[in-house]
């Protein structure tokens, strides 16, 4: 089961540390026709700001975030399958997103990418599903497509 830390996604996608919410990679395939990667991200109370707005009382992860979530581990396949990035994938379309759970503070989520079609070698689909292994519910899933630069 192949894996990445922190530091070794850094190093194929063109994100600073403060952008790369990701912790690690977990495992990965990327045999043609096959290929998915599983990340975990812990929501910490590194990412306060984030839950004091949205909703005091009551905290829980952004929809916006969760999707910029899958496609960091999105990007992150792209960049084992093409080669190191040198810059961002431009997303074109989100399609059939469902958001199911609450992600909350100090949640643990897999996000996992799958069914992924490179189409002309810089265009992608993919989709992204987040879990809560904790509690075993589904967070939210949905289609993404997009652009290499």
């Amino acid at each position: 089961m192949p894996t990445l830390n922190r530091e070794e996604i850094l190093k194929i996608i063109p994100h600073g540390t403060d952008a790369l919410i990701l912790d690690e990679i977990c495992d990965y395939n990327l045999t043609p026709g096959s290929e998915f990667i599983i990340a975990k991200v812990t929501l910490s109370t590194d990412y306060s700001k984030i839950f004091e707005g949205h909703f005091p009382g009551f905290p829980v992860g952004p929809a916006h975030w969760q999707i910029e979530i899958g496609c960091l581990a999105a990007t992150t396949l792209c960049a084992l399958i093409k080669g190191q990035l040198e810059q961002p994938i431009v997303l074109t379309e989100l399609k059939k997103f469902k958001f199911r759970n609450y992600a909350r503070p100090d949640d643990t989520l897999l996000v996992i990418i799958d069914e992924v079609k490179i189409k002309k070698q810089r265009i992608f689909d993919c989709k992204i599903t987040l879990n809560n292994p904790t509690n075993n519910s589904l967070i939210c899933s949905g289609y993404v497509s997009g652009w290499l630069t």
